[in-house]
C-alpha cells in the first residue's frame, strides 16, 4: 500500500525471517496458479505504525480441524507432510513467537484444496532522526571496539554461508555493526552476486553444497574486477591446513566458528574500506533498555559461551536455538539417506554442518563428536557407524531439551 511509511524501526531480520517462512511455506504447498504478498497500514499514532501483511496462495490449503494446531511446535497438516515436502514444522511455531516479540498476532484463513492465506501484524516504531544507526532497533555489539565498529558502518559485505542458523548469527552481528548484508547459500549464489552488485568484501563459507568457498573464490580471483577485493573465509575446521588452502585459493584472512565478535570486527576493520559517512557512532557505555536475562540451562549447552557467541542477543539466540533443532532434528536420517546414497560428499558435509552449528551454540560435546564422524567420513569410513552412535548419544538429550524449551 503507498500509504505505508518509507521508514520505520524495527528488527529487519526477524521480520524478514517471519516472511520468508511464510513465504517458503505457501511456494512448498502450491503446485499451480500464484502467491502474492500484500502489505498494509493497519493503525498508526503519534509514536508508531501497526502493519498488516498477508500472504495468499492457491496451494493445497488446511481443513478447520488442523488450522487449530499448525502453530504449535513440531504441527504439521498431515503425517505425511514431513516426508512429501520437507520441514519440520518448527517455521510457523517460530513465526508466531517472533511476531509476539514485535508487538503482533498471526493467524490464517484456509480451505481444503481452495489455497491459504496467513496474515500477522507488527507494530513498529516511528523515527524521531533518520541516521544509519536509528534504523535498527537493536541493540550495539556490547564487546565490539567502539572505533572499529564505527568504522565499519556503511559498508556492504557479501555472506556466502549454505547453514541457516549461521548465516541468521552472522547477519544478525554484522547488522549491529551497521553493515549492510547480501547473503547467498552456496559458491555459485555467490559468483552470480558479486558480478551482479558492488560490495566492500566477501564472507566465504568453505564447506557449501554445489561449489565450495576455495572455487568460488579462486573464480572470482581469476577475474581482473576482483583482483582486490577482500575475501575472508569461515569455517568450522581451523587447522593451518585449511588455513592454507584458503589462502591458496585467494582469501585474504580466516575467521574460524564459534564466532568471535572481537576477532570479527578487528578482522572485518583490517580489510574494509572506512565508510564513516553519515553514521552515528553508537555510545556502547548505555545501559540496555532490556538487560539481559540470566541463561536458561539445557542440557549439552553451554549458555554463557553461546551467549557470547551471539553478541549478548538472547532473543537471537534462543531463535538460533529453535533453528537448531528444525534443522538437526532428523539428523541421523539426513545422514543416513545421504550414506546410502554413496553420497560420501553429502554425508561429510552433514557432520561439518553439525560442528560448525554446534560450535556457535555452546555444544562442545556434541561438537566434537561431530567432529569425529566427519573425519571418520573422510578417512576411516569402517567407524562411520560407530561415530554416528556415539554422536546422537550426545545429539538426543540436546534435542530433548531443546523440544522442552520451546514448547515451554
Amino acid at each position: 500500500d503507498p500509504t505505508v511509511p518509507s521508514t520505520l524501526v524495527g528488527d529487519p531480520l526477524r521480520l524478514g525471517q517471519v516472511l520468508l517462512n511464510l513465504c517458503s511455506n505457501a511456494i512448498k504447498f502450491t503446485q499451480e496458479g500464484g502467491i502474492t504478498v500484500q502489505m498494509g497500514v493497519l493503525s498508526e499514532d503519534a509514536d508508531a505504525t501497526e502493519l498488516q501483511f498477508s500472504v495468499n496462495d492457491s496451494g493445497i490449503g488446511v481443513d478447520e480441524e488442523k488450522k487449530q494446531a499448525l502453530f504449535g511446535a513440531f504441527s504439521q497438516a498431515d503425517s505425511s507432510t514431513s516426508r512429501k515436502f520437507g520441514g519440520s514444522g518448527l517455521g510457523l511455531a517460530i513465526s508466531k513467537d517472533l511476531v509476539a516479540r514485535m508487538g503482533g498476532r498471526i493467524w490464517m484463513e484456509s480451505k481444503p484444496g481452495e489455497g491459504s492465506a496467513f496474515h500477522f501484524t507488527v507494530k513498529l516504531k516511528k523515527p524521531k532522526t533518520v541516521t544509519a544507526s536509528s534504523t535498527n532497533d537493536r541493540l550495539p555489539v556490547p564487546s565490539a571496539s567502539g572505533l572499529n565498529a564505527h568504522q565499519l558502518h556503511g559498508t556492504h559485505v557479501l555472506l556466502a554461508e549454505d547453514t541457516d542458523i549461521n548465516r541468521e548469527l552472522v547477519v544478525d552481528l554484522l547488522a549491529d555493526l551497521g553493515i549492510r548484508v547480501t547473503a547467498v547459500e552456496d559458491g555459485n549464489e555467490a559468483i552470480k552476486a558479486a558480478r551482479s552488485t558492488r560490495f566492500d568484501g566477501i564472507l566465504m563459507d568453505l564447506q557449501m553444497p554445489n561449489m565450495d568457498g576455495f572455487t568460488a573464490a579462486q573464480t572470482l580471483r581469476s577475474l581482473p574486477e576482483f583482483h582486490d577485493m577482500p575475501i575472508i573465509a569461515l569455517s568450522a575446521n581451523v587447522m593451518d591446513e585449511d588455513r592454507q588452502r584458503a589462502s591458496r585459493a585467494g582469501m585474504n584472512d580466516f575467521l574460524g566458528k564459534p564466532i568471535d565478535v572481537d576477532q570479527m570486527v578487528e578482522t572485518l576493520a583490517k580489510w574494509l574500506p572506512t565508510k564513516y559517512a553519515s553514521a552515528t557512532c553508537v555510545d556502547e557505555t548505555q545501559e540496555p533498555d532490556n538487560p539481559t536475562a540470566t541463561p536458561t540451562e539445557l542440557p549439552g549447552v553451554d549458555m554463557n559461551a553461546a551467549l557470547k557467541v551471539y553478541g549478548g542477543d538472547q532473543p537471537l539466540l534462543e531463535n538460533g536455538l529453535r533453528l537448531f533443532l528444525e534443522r538437526f532434528q532428523d539428523f541421523e536420517y539426513n545422514f543416513r539417506r545421504a550414506a546410502n546414497d554413496f553420497d560420501d560428499q553429502a554425508a561429510t558435509r552433514e557432520a561439518h554442518t553439525l560442528k560448525g552449528a554446534a560450535a556457535n551454540l555452546g555444544m562442545h560435546e556434541l561438537r566434537e563428536a561431530a567432529e569425529r564422524l566427519e573425519h571418520a567420513c573422510q578417512t576411516e569410513p569402517a567407524h562411520i557407524e560407530n561415530r554416528l552412535k556415539d554422536l546422537v548419544e550426545s545429539l538426543d538429550p540436546v534435542r530433548e531439551g531443546l523440544r522442552s524449551f520451546i514448547e515451554t
